[in-house]
């Protein structure tokens, strides 16, 4: 919103142009009854792996949602539901009690779908992607988790989202923040077969109590 302010050379508010969604009605009832009550959604997966983190960071965030006695609701387009599915059933080997997650991509026929889906949870934790942005045109408590993009690049203008990134005192690789996006070859961590710095060194504990607080302002 502020570069195109900027390069239009229109002076208006951008927090008057901030997108408003509302599923259809009938997919909003549609969807009531398959998310489970107290649900936060998480949307691990963006386009590009710059803009993902570890699944060592999701294990630990889950844990701590599942502890504050939230369910959680896996989101991605129905095609990814059988891995999904497959990622669940890991996830109780490694000590994550696999009855309090359920697999939301199996109902995502489309991004309507999707949509509505979230409008039945509690609250998200997402990475810089679709759902980001869905979370603050349905004006849902969300945390987004930016790399290598600034927070205030990616949802500064979105009322009930908080975008969290790396410490100010964080470079390890001397490029934070980078603003690559495709340049997933100019990136030390995924050279190295890591995930990348900038979204690991978000600490998982601030991420849940950010959302809560959250949850506990903006929640009908």
């Amino acid at each position: 919103y502020d570069i195109f302010q900027k390069v239009s050379c229109i002076d208006y508010d951008a927090g008057d142009y901030v997108s408003i969604l509302t599923p259809p009605k009938n997919i909003i009832d549609e969807t009531k009854h398959l998310v489970k009550p107290n649900t936060i959604l998480l949307h691990m997966e963006a386009t590009v792996r710059l803009r993902m983190t570890s699944p060592e960071r999701w294990i630990e965030i889950m844990k701590l949602l599942i502890e504050k006695g939230f369910n959680i609701g896996i989101i991605d387009h129905q095609g990814k539901a059988a891995a999904i599915e497959e990622y669940i059933n890991k996830l109780g080997v490694m000590g994550v009690d696999t009855t309090r997650i359920q697999n939301l991509s199996a109902f995502s026929e489309s991004i309507t779908h999707g949509i509505s889906l979230f409008t039945h949870c509690k609250g998200g934790i997402v990475v810089d992607s679709t759902f980001a942005h869905i979370g603050g045109a349905i004006k849902k408590p969300t945390v987004v988790l930016c790399g290598p993009y600034p927070a205030y690049n990616v949802v500064d203008k979105y009322e009930t989202v908080v975008g969290m990134e790396k410490p100010p005192e964080w470079n390890e690789c001397g490029n934070a923040p980078c603003y690559y996006n495709s340049q997933v070859h100019l990136c030390p961590y995924l050279l190295a077969q890591q995930a990348p710095g900038c979204m690991t060194i978000i600490d998982s504990k601030s991420v849940v109590d950010t959302l809560v607080s959250q949850i506990e302002k903006y929640s009908k």
